[in-house]
């Protein structure tokens, strides 16, 4: 299996270790090409790619894109998107939500300022972008969990589909 990762992914998730945990051969290789949406996909050795894309985003990432009326439009007009083209965006966060429902902090001028946008409303938003168009939200502890988490979801989608054959 081919990890595709979007051109535009400035911190770009190690895959490497992947098939040391799980203890057998899964990701080849990691290839960066311009995705419709989100920041990775998975193509299979016979050419198949399924139609689910993570959007991968850092706590301060998250907030840049939720917190910001002009950022959200534009999520949200790639999850549209994505539903109408029959694909499923995973939105895969690099911190668990209990640390999300803290609240985020960011540098202003050498201090640091709390987002006026709680932690509680960024909670109630993702529980909302859930309920509503069906966003699936994976937390994670950090990378390596992101990094395996979406190998692990590939793995199983190849599964799947090659062991019904």
């Amino acid at each position: 299996m081919i990890i595709l990762t979007d051109t535009r992914e400035q911190s770009v998730l190690d895959f490497g270790n992947i098939n040391h945990l799980l203890h057998k051969q899964y990701v080849d290789k990691v290839e960066r090409l311009a995705l419709p949406f989100g920041d990775y996909a998975a193509q299979f050795k016979d050419g198949f790619r399924p139609a689910v894309f993570f959007e991968r985003k850092s706590l301060a990432d998250l907030w840049g894109t939720l917190a910001n009326q002009k950022n959200h439009k534009r999520f949200k007009t790639n999850l549209l998107r994505s539903i109408a083209l029959g694909a499923q965006l995973v939105l895969i966060i690099e911190r668990p939500l209990t640390t999300i429902l803290k609240g985020h902090k960011f540098n202003k001028s050498g201090r640091q300022v709390t987002s006026a946008f709680s932690g509680y409303s960024m909670v109630k938003l993702l529980g909302t972008l859930r309920a509503r168009h069906g966003l699936e939200v994976i937390c994670c502890k950090d990378r390596s969990d992101m990094a395996l988490e979406i190998a692990n979801r590939f793995i199983g989608i190849g599964r799947e589909r090659y062991n019904k054959k």
